[in-house]
């Protein structure tokens, strides 16, 4: 079974980590300038100094170091630099980008979503930057593509695949990563991949989504 979402977000322990992840997750073809489309002409602007050995990191205008990933298109007509956070609900925030992606993980794993005040209890940031982060998540989630459903709308979730416990005896045994998110739900130790269906009691209408 392929590897969780969030055991993917829990290996990650740096920003260039979270940059590379969000690279996979947006480009995985590679690249595209969000400036011009430009698939084909672009390069990586490599650090020439690093703050901690091993760590990628940048020296910015200011002084200080960053470890935000940066591409320059190399189309003549644009030449511009730009991030995999270019033209994201991500651009220009000073929130790391960890925080963002673990935020934005339980506001959708969550039946309930999360409200501003627990990321802000439990990442630490301001009320006010928890109420922006929240909202900017929210419009992201707003569909262009789908019509919204209308009538007696009701939800629920349900967890496909096998557990551990079931695999062959003569696999070796690994103990799976604790959910630590959540509510502490019964199956919080699983490798099953979450999915979340809005149905359209009127019409029975089914709408899924994989939260895995």
């Amino acid at each position: 079974m392929a590897e969780s979402t969030f055991r993917k977000l829990a290996k990650i322990q740096t920003e260039s980590e979270a940059y590379a992840y969000m690279e996979a997750l947006r480009w995985p073809n590679g690249p595209v300038c969000p400036h011009c489309a430009n698939t084909e002409k672009h390069y990586y602007l490599k650090p020439r100094k690093t703050l901690t050995e091993g760590v990628e990191s940048r020296k910015t205008r200011t002084g200080s170091y960053s470890e935000r990933r940066v591409w320059k298109c190399a189309n003549k007509e644009c030449r511009k630099q730009f991030s995999v956070l270019t033209g994201t609900i991500f651009h220009g925030s000073h929130v790391p980008l960890v925080t963002w992606l673990m935020v934005v993980y339980e506001m959708c794993a969550n039946k309930n979503g999360m409200a501003a005040r627990e990321i802000e209890r439990r990442y630490g940031v301001a009320p006010k930057t928890a109420w922006f982060m929240a909202h900017r998540i929210r419009e992201a989630m707003k569909s262009n593509n789908l019509i919204p459903m209308v009538g007696t709308i009701v939800s629920d979730e349900t967890w496909i695949g096998g557990d551990r416990q079931n695999d062959n005896h003569r696999k070796p045994k690994v103990d799976p990563v604790p959910f630590q998110l959540g509510s502490g739900r019964p199956n919080q130790h699983t490798d099953k991949t979450p999915v979340l269906s809005l149905i359209n009691a009127d019409t029975g209408e089914v709408r899924s989504w994989s939260l895995g």
